[in-house]
């Protein structure tokens, strides 16, 4: 009996002991995580030396460490501090685009909203990295309950990230358009409603950027209306944008715009200049008279562009009493590779339309394919985009040989989709190098936009 009562009596010891400890534990591992919240409250980089810096990095990347292994305590203790801070209305950037990071490796998708709601009420110059890494992680998930995370970016055009590795700054608003352009064109119908429903002048300039180098039809009309925004730079966002849609239904606003000569000519030049289109060429004329070099080297190009004997008369003779250096050089890239201009007024009337028609028929055999040309099959294209995007690039020894051309040959409208896609892989190489695949993409869809309607 005495036996059986001491057991009880031990098992009871144990318990209580066992309490204790676990309340200790307890105690000692919220210790620890209030420690790890404190150590990142109130960084103010600008104050610190560079030696205070990296002790502080080594600080920051401890708590890092101690809030991700405690999982779920970490994640409550982190959102009660952000709950501190805005109900007394504190003012701690640093903090809350850090735990923001946290929030996202710990929680992923399942702290898209709360990561959003950060980025919603915070200053974003205060270390940018911290949300360009973080959103093109998220955007890498293609998944739609990021897109409130990848919509907060949409409001900055003034933060820039350095990528040192590759030598490269990457600014406004080539930040937005790799996030959302490695979240792929799924995310088109929501920077559309962006367009049409924001009040935030940024974030319509951002959405109006990605939905054009995509071609978007459907955010045409929209575009159209902010030509007449009182926001100077929507209006002149909007006014390029129209250039590179290329619709015919837009060269009466062009023609307008260029004939008024106010303070938006240099958009409407430029617009002309990728609008492409020889009628614009006599509104085009007079502006080579114009004072500002911007707008005359435009206007050269732009008559360059979309050449007619008409445009190359106004080119020479400029070229012939030109006295600024930078003119000059300017004809020399466009006009000497093509002709003597000395001897240009003894040409005849054929002779100059030859040289026209040659100059035209250069552009455009650049996109089609030659006899000699490899042909393809829009089969065959489907299978490089699959090689393309598993490699995220379109460069490499397998496809070495495929152009422009190629692609566009076999490709319509319908296919831009895909080759967004193949854009979204491309775009996470983040280089020099994989900009201009961008780039070389981008205008193949630009191309394939213009032929529904041109």
């Amino acid at each position: 009996m005495k036996v059986s009562l001491f057991k009880k009596y031990f098992i009871y010891l144990l318990f209580v002991f066992l309490s204790i400890s676990q309340t200790f534990a307890q105690e000692s591992a919220d210790d620890e995580i209030d420690s790890a919240v404190k150590t990142l409250r109130n960084i103010d980089v600008n104050k610190l030396t560079e030696d205070d810096k990296k002790n502080k990095s080594d600080e920051i990347n401890k708590s890092w460490e101690t809030l991700r292994s405690s999982g779920d305590a970490g994640l409550k203790r982190i959102k009660k501090e952000l709950d501190l801070i805005e109900k007394a209305k504190e003012s701690d950037d640093f903090f809350k685009l850090n735990v923001s990071v946290l929030l996202w490796d710990m929680g992923k998708t399942s702290e898209a909203a709360a990561i959003a709601k950060i980025w919603n009420n915070t200053s974003f110059d205060v270390n940018y990295r911290y949300v360009f890494y973080t959103a093109l992680d998220a955007a890498r998930t293609q998944n739609e309950k990021v897109m409130p995370m990848l919509k907060s970016v949409l409001k900055d055009n003034v933060s820039q990230v350095d990528s040192p590795q590759h030598s490269m700054s990457i600014p406004w608003p080539l930040t937005v358009e790799i996030i959302w352009g490695v979240y792929g064109h799924k995310g088109l119908p929501e920077l559309l409603n962006v367009l049409k429903t924001s009040r935030n002048n940024v974030e319509i300039m951002s959405a109006m950027h990605i939905l054009v180098n995509a071609q978007y039809i459907d955010a045409l009309p929209k575009i159209r209306e902010l030509t007449n925004s009182k926001n100077h730079e929507i209006k002149n966002s909007a006014i390029k944008a129209l250039g590179l849609f290329g619709h015919p239904m837009d060269s009466a606003l062009l023609i307008k715009g260029l004939k008024s000569r106010d303070a938006d000519l240099y958009s409407y030049v430029w617009a002309a200049c990728e609008y492409d289109d020889s009628k614009l060429t006599p509104y085009l004329i007079p502006l080579l008279n114009d004072k500002d070099y911007n707008i005359k080297a435009e206007v050269v190009y732009a008559l360059f562009n979309a050449i007619t004997v008409e445009g190359l008369n106004a080119l020479i003779n400029d070229y012939k009493k030109a006295k600024d250096d930078k003119v000059i050089e300017l004809y020399k890239k466009y006009i000497d590779p093509v002709l003597d201009f000395n001897k240009y007024d003894m040409m005849t009337i054929e002779e100059k339309n030859k040289i026209v028609l040659n100059l035209f028929e250069r552009k455009k055999n650049y996109y089609l394919l030659g006899d000699e040309d490899k042909k393809i099959t829009h089969d065959d294209f489907v299978e490089m985009s699959k090689y393309w995007i598993k490699e995220n690039r379109i460069s490499g020894e397998k496809y070495e040989w495929v152009n422009d051309r190629h692609v566009l040959s076999v490709t319509t409208a319908k296919d831009i989709d895909l080759l967004m896609d193949i854009k979204s892989s491309v775009y996470l190489r983040l280089s020099d190098e994989c900009l201009y695949e961008i780039r070389t993409i981008d205008n193949v869809i630009k191309i394939l936009g213009r032929r529904r309607y041109r």
